[in-house]
């Protein structure tokens, strides 16, 4: 027995100290083996767009009573006028119509548009509600009541009142009619201390007391006030869209930023969308400032990546469709060979000529260099021995020369002549007939010009195209040959391409990418069908921390 127990003890200390120097080489691989964050492609904009409480200006009139006494509403609240048009009715006793109209029995008296018409501001007051502003439920009451107050009047009943000019109907003031952008404060913003009083009513009015305002005009605007950060954001807009929380709409509106009192403020001035918020004072807004949309990296992803550049026309298309170079070889014995080299294209671009910038297009600028200094040497050797020639040499080439000149010479000595002639003739026969010579010839000329320079702009660059393939594949200095020709090309032009390491595989994968917007942390990636990259990709988050093709642990 006592043996048995040895042998049982012996095992668990083996099997305890194989796991314990388990687990001591694997915490020594985790602290000393870099770890490579990775991160989750998802579709984004740079920042969120900022958010603001504004405050609506109009042009607003409020209208008194011209006569004391017991008011019938003839228009609802929010609804239009035109001029001439009956807004409200004046009577010296109560009408138990108007009267009727603020009782529960509302409903059974109104007809299908009225209701509907109900049941469409209480559903965009519901939609729109907010705890923080509860205040609100006030204005659906005062709305409903004056909905229902206009569709209960007796016609004919009372000494009606006409508008003096169209616009909307508004049964409230708020003590910010004739506010204006240069008269904004701090205070006007806030919310707590923004009070509404209700101008529509059951009892009897005296004479010049407030019975509703007017709105005139379809401009109006908001304004908002703006931190330093967001006046920075938006000091190079002329226009703006903003996104109306209430409702969602959206409206594009002239924006102008200016200080008051010490504060930065934004005023934006619309052109449409008056009616739909001409009972509101406040407004929750969002300005629409990034508008481009894609897939959301950190700049710390973004690697720039050489490849060599090779023209076009010398790839090679094997038998079986795929495309390679044929790179000009010495074997042992010192013979020049070529060698086909397939799967090295990357990707492809197009250049114009000037762009290019070649060792082929430096090779042929050398060339024609060398020619022209040739010919101007050749030049130079002719009039020295022109010179040495004497008298009669000298007559024999200027008569040369007047013969052989391309022609300009002897054009010029006719222009002369011809010059001659027509100043004779028109000597001759007046001063009309050379004042239409040189117009026609001043007519002919400009349109020469105009047809020239027109072909001059009509005519497009001319481009090339390249290949872009790996540099493992090739060395700076390499001949590439063109098939079935003597051409050759040496790389050395590189073309640098941005991108980032995708690890869906399990090893870093160079994708390129597109950046069309970005930021100090973070880039916005094209999301085409082009795209390499995709949306749920996952990327290597730091490109520092890791090599092409090198597989992730």
């Amino acid at each position: 027995m006592k043996k048995n127990n040895r042998f049982t003890t012996n095992i668990s200390l083996v099997i305890f100290g194989m796991i314990f120097l388990y687990l001591i080489a694997s915490m020594v691989i985790y602290f000393t083996t870099d770890h490579i964050t990775s991160y989750h492609v998802k579709l984004g904009t740079l920042s969120q767009n900022s958010t603001y409480t504004a405050l609506v200006l109009r042009d607003e009139t409020v209208v008194n009573a011209a006569n004391g006494g017991y008011l019938t509403y003839y228009t609802p609240e929010g609804g239009r006028t035109a001029v001439n048009e009956t807004v409200y009715a004046v009577n010296a006793t109560p009408q138990g119509g108007q009267a009727a109209s603020t009782n529960t029995g509302t409903e059974e008296a109104a007809d299908e548009e009225t209701l509907a018409s109900l049941r469409t501001t209480a559903y965009d007051y519901a939609e729109n509600y907010k705890a923080s502003r509860f205040s609100t439920v006030y204005d659906l009451k005062y709305t409903l009541e004056s909905n229902a107050m206009a569709s209960n009047y007796i016609e004919g009943n009372g000494t009606e009142v006409k508008a003096s000019s169209d616009g909307i109907v508004s049964y409230y003031t708020d003590g910010y009619e004739g506010k204006t952008a240069d008269t904004i404060s701090q205070d006007d913003f806030n919310y707590n201390n923004y009070r509404k009083q209700r101008l529509q009513t059951t009892e009897q009015v005296a004479a010049n007391t407030p019975v509703y305002k007017l709105i005139s005009g379809e401009e109006w605007s908001v304004v908002i006030p703006l931190s330093d950060g967001q006046l920075n954001r938006i000091a190079d807009y002329e226009e703006i869209t903003v996104k109306f929380e209430k409702d969602g709409r959206e409206e594009s509106g002239e924006v102008r930023t200016f200080d008051q009192e010490g504060y930065h403020y934004a005023e934006i001035t619309f052109q449409r969308g008056l009616v739909r918020y001409s009972k509101e004072r406040f407004l929750d807004i969002e300005l629409i400032t990034n508008t481009k949309y894609g897939l959301k990296v950190p700049k710390t992803a973004i690697v720039d990546k050489e490849f060599y550049m090779i023209p076009e026309d010398y790839s090679y298309e094997t038998e079986d469709g795929s495309k390679g170079f044929l790179k000009e070889t010495t074997d042992k014995k010192g013979n020049k060979t070529a060698v086909m080299v397939e799967d090295a294209i990357f990707d492809s671009i197009e250049m114009t000529v000037e762009e290019s910038g070649t060792k082929e297009t430096a090779a042929s600028e050398e060339t024609e260099s060398l020619v022209d200094t040739e010919e101007s040497n050749s030049s130079e050797n002719e009039t020295v021995e022109s010179q040495s020639g004497g008298t009669e040499s000298e007559d024999k080439d200027s008569a040369a020369g007047q013969s052989t000149d391309n022609g300009a010479v002897n054009a010029e000595i006719s222009t002369e002549n011809t010059g001659n002639t027509a100043e004779t003739e028109a000597a001759n026969a007046g001063d009309m007939t050379e004042t239409t010579t040189d117009a026609s010839n001043t007519s002919a000329s400009s349109d020469t010009e105009q047809s020239t320079d027109t072909a001059v702009e009509d005519e497009e660059p001319e481009t090339v195209k390249y290949y872009l393939v790996e540099k493992s594949y090739f060395d700076e200095g390499d001949v590439i040959i063109l098939n079935g020709s003597e051409s050759r090309y040496t790389i050395g032009e590189s073309y640098s391409l941005k991108g980032v390491y995708n690890i869906n595989k399990g090893y870093a994968i160079f994708q390129s990418v597109s950046i069309i917007d970005e930021n100090e942390e973070y880039c916005i990636i094209s999301n085409d069908e082009e795209s390499d990259l995709k949306q749920y990709d996952y990327i290597v988050r730091d490109q520092k921390d890791v090599k092409e093709d090198q597989i992730i642990r």
